[in-house]
């Protein structure tokens, strides 16, 4: 499991959370699932992530190209869905 770092601002609120490592995480890790990795892979192209490689590297050795076509699909249709809203 990698670090994350978590910047707490005033009253305990969240400010910044390194998604990166969180999908990461969610990648890697054996209880989470693509639908998992597409929400958070929704927030990074929300907040403008720009380093793909190693992140969509990962989920085709965990899964398979087409799952990484999948996740892109359903992170679209979650951004979609909430900007409909």
């Amino acid at each position: 499991m990698r670090v994350i770092d978590i910047t707490i601002g005033d009253k305990g609120v969240i400010k910044n959370v390194d998604f990166a490592a969180w999908i990461m995480n969610e990648i890697e890790g054996e209880g989470f699932t693509r639908k998992d990795v597409a929400r958070t892979y929704a927030i990074l192209i929300q907040k403008g992530h720009k380093d793909w490689g190693s992140i969509n590297e990962a989920i085709m050795k965990r899964w398979s190209k087409s799952a990484l076509l999948w996740i892109k699909a359903e992170a679209w249709k979650q951004i979609d869905a909430r900007s409909a809203d």
